[in-house]
C-alpha cells in the first residue's frame, strides 16, 4: 500500500501523534494504513537486564503492563499522560 501511494500514505497504529497534524491540515497524505492489529509488533519483554518494546505497543499497554510497572515504574507512569482518555 505505502509504494503503491507513493509518498501519499502514512502508517497509522494509535494516532496520537497523526490526529492533531489531520485537524490542523497540516498533512500532505491521502491513505492511513492501520498497523494497530498486526500481533508481532506488540511485544514486551525482558532480553537479559533490559526490557524492549515494539513499535505496535500503546500508551495504553506499557501503562497496563506488569513487567513495565514493576521494573521502569515512570515509564508506566508517563505512558498513562499520553494521547487521550480510555
Amino acid at each position: 500500500m505505502l509504494k503503491e501511494c507513493k509518498g501519499k500514505a502514512r502508517l497509522i497504529a494509535g494516532g496520537t501523534d497523526l490526529i492533531p497534524e489531520i485537524r490542523e491540515k497540516e498533512s500532505d497524505f491521502e491513505v492511513l494504513v492501520d498497523i494497530e492489529k498486526i500481533k508481532k509488533l506488540k511485544v514486551i519483554r525482558e532480553e537479559g537486564k533490559k526490557i524492549v518494546y515494539w513499535p505496535g505497543v500503546t500508551f495504553s499497554e506499557l501503562e497496563e503492563s506488569e513487567l513495565i510497572r514493576t521494573n521502569a515504574f515512570a515509564l508506566s507512569q508517563a505512558a498513562s499522560l499520553m494521547g487521550s482518555p480510555k
